[in-house]
């Protein structure tokens, strides 16, 4: 790991996990986490919950201490940075697996969350191909 990050990032670190902790949300959140790639909308999400969308936002601020959106981007921004770090996969491919359906949509949510592009995070933070033994 380098000792310094770009954009000024102390580390890059995902947010609490209230799916684990059994909260209300817990059977949404693993849902969304399994639909990363849709094109989901609030009201898909509060359908799915079964609850209203307003009842839906309260709850994700008590739960996760965010919004819906906030949260599923962070999400898909993790997923990216898994298939960044464990695959050779285009970031065209990338984005679209991830939900950003383009290369530009992900780099610009990499650049406002993490201060880097999704190539230059590639580069520092790629596993090195395994040789079998």
């Amino acid at each position: 790991m380098p000792p310094h990050r770009e954009g000024g990032q102390a580390q890059y670190r995902t947010e609490a996990d209230p799916a684990r902790n059994g909260g209300e949300l817990a059977p949404t959140l693993a849902w969304l986490r399994s639909s990363l790639a849709e094109d989901l909308q609030l009201a898909d999400i509060a359908q799915h919950a079964a609850v209203s969308t307003r009842t839906l936002v309260r709850r994700f601020r008590q739960e996760c201490g965010t919004t819906p959106l906030q949260w599923l981007i962070g999400q898909r921004l993790d997923h990216a940075r898994e298939l960044l770090e464990t695959t050779t996969l285009p970031v065209e491919e990338v984005a679209r697996r991830t939900g950003f359906r383009t290369s530009a949509s992900l780099r610009q949510h990499f650049a406002r969350r993490l201060g880097t592009s999704p190539l230059r995070y590639r580069r520092t933070f790629q596993q090195p191909a395994r040789v079998p033994a």
